[in-house]
């Protein structure tokens, strides 16, 4: 409706990209403030949110001002800066902090091989995907830290239960602008398709300001209410359940305090059960742009059943009456796959 130009594709460049940017090319100078790796992200929110001309309302004109400064720079590298951009441009991909997106299908299968292009990916094991959005609580992303544990248990019959334990901080100080309010996110739980809620706990309900509006004068689009009325609702626990890019999705929302912590807990069956003599596996796939996520993973046996291999290496058996792997913590900074092949004693084959 903006009858302005379309585009022919998109990337998205997160803010860590910048620090990392600022650290092989050196300080900047934009409207006689010097912008290092340091203070480059703290400057740009403050002079967009805040320190603005109000008059002409163009609170993003100083992004184009250090656009210009950065191509500028960009300019005039040496050789080892050029070969040192190109690292941290392989790594931001790797990373998720760099993506794209296309309407050419050619283009996006390069995209997809270079693992720019940020899917859902398809997999025949056990998937895991946390997806945070932060509605109306400034930028405080960049001081709450997450500690995600997942613990699968495996019964006598082969049935698999996921118990997925969520630890946040905020790490915000009371009343500091920008990252001293309340974190308000909902967040999703991306799991494989058909897996059933068993439990929850730690969610809250919706804010008031998300909360459906009673004003009779205004309409919902046909597209919002028909997600509505697939999605499937546990009041009991706060969660709501749908279906996205063939996995369900556990949703629910979370407050938490400036200097607080909270914990989650989320647990689900999976669709399929166990096979022995064949690879169970795990893939965790990092949100984009998410960098302060600790993950770990944990998987409980029956007795009988023996590990005869594990993707990465083991840490240790956690339980000599159960036998299993609890592989080492981890900070997501890339997807993550995991695996066991085990085998079950003779006598219980």
């Amino acid at each position: 409706h903006s009858e302005g130009p379309s585009v022919d594709g998109v990337v998205a460049i997160t803010s860590p990209v910048i620090e990392k940017l600022m650290t092989v090319i050196g300080p900047i100078t934009v409207e006689d403030k010097i912008l290092t790796a340091e203070n480059i992200v703290d400057v740009i929110q403050r002079k967009v949110e805040v320190d603005y001309d109000h008059k002409n309302n163009s609170p993003k004109k100083y992004i184009e001002a250090v656009a210009g400064a950065l191509q500028d720079r960009m300019g005039h590298l040496t050789g080892v800066q050029m070969i040192q951009i190109f690292q941290l441009l392989d790594d931001s991909i790797r990373q998720k902090l760099v993506m794209a997106y296309t309407d050419n299908a050619q283009l996006n299968t390069t995209i997809r091989e270079l693992g720019a292009l940020g899917e859902v990916r398809s997999t025949d094991g056990d998937y895991f995907q946390m997806v945070s959005a932060n509605i109306g609580g400034e930028k405080t992303d960049r001081v709450i830290r997450r500690d995600v544990r997942i613990e699968s248990v495996v019964s006598d019959n082969g049935r698999i239960l996921n118990s997925v334990h969520l630890h946040r901080t905020h790490e915000g100080v009371s009343g500091q602008q920008f990252y001293g309010v309340k974190n308000i996110e909902y967040v999703r739980f991306y799991v494989p398709g058909g897996s059933r809620l068993i439990r929850a706990s730690g969610f809250v309900s919706a804010p008031r300001l998300f909360r459906a509006t009673t004003d009779g004068s205004v309409t919902q689009s046909d597209v919002i209410q028909e997600y509505a009325n697939r999605m499937e609702r546990y009041p009991q626990w706060q969660v709501v359940e749908t279906k996205e890019f063939g996995k369900t999705v556990f949703g629910g929302w979370m407050e938490l305090n400036a200097g607080g912590a909270q914990d989650i807990e989320l647990v689900y069956e999976l669709p399929f059960h166990f096979s022995y003599e064949k690879a169970h596996t795990l893939l965790v796939q990092k949100q984009p742009g998410e960098v302060h996520t600790q993950f770990q993973y944990a998987i409980a046996l029956p007795e009988a059943a023996t590990i005869l291999t594990a993707l990465p290496d083991i840490l240790h058996i956690p339980s000599v009456v159960l036998s299993g792997a609890l592989f080492r913590s981890v900070t997501i900074s890339s997807d993550q796959l995991y695996g066991i092949i085990a085998r079950l004693s003779a006598k219980n084959n």
